[in-house]
């Protein structure tokens, strides 16, 4: 999340880097994501806070489902889809939860903390 392309890899529903480490997202998120020729693997390190109500995580890369799982607790996980093969040289890669909330004092919809994201051979 704080590299110096993740600004770049950021098309929507995403937060501003939070002490040079993670991101908020909203109720759903995409990035812009450089694949290659060879199948990969979707990666999303993912941190869901006490106050968070989303338990559902789904991810999509090019407008096709890859992963959903669904968590029974707060806490830090990584959510692997199975091998996927995109179009071209780069790919959308889209996170969505079933469920949001704001914090008091903050207007966001918050869904959860994201880490780090990415595609990997």
């Amino acid at each position: 999340m704080n590299s110096p392309q993740a600004e770049e890899q950021v098309l929507d529903g995403v937060y501003g880097l939070e002490q040079n480490r993670y991101r908020w997202m909203g109720a759903k998120a995409s990035f812009l994501l450089k694949s290659s020729a060879a199948a990969a693997l979707a990666i999303v390190h993912l941190y869901i806070p006490d106050a968070a109500p989303a338990r559902v995580i789904s991810v999509w890369i090019d407008g096709q489902a890859v992963a959903s799982q669904t968590y029974s607790a707060p806490g830090s996980y990584t959510l692997t889809s199975g091998r996927t093969q995109s179009a071209g040289d780069s790919a959308t890669l889209t996170i969505a939860v079933d469920k949001t909330f704001s914090a008091p004092g903050d207007q966001r919809q918050l869904g959860i903390i994201l880490t780090e994201v990415a595609l990997a051979p």
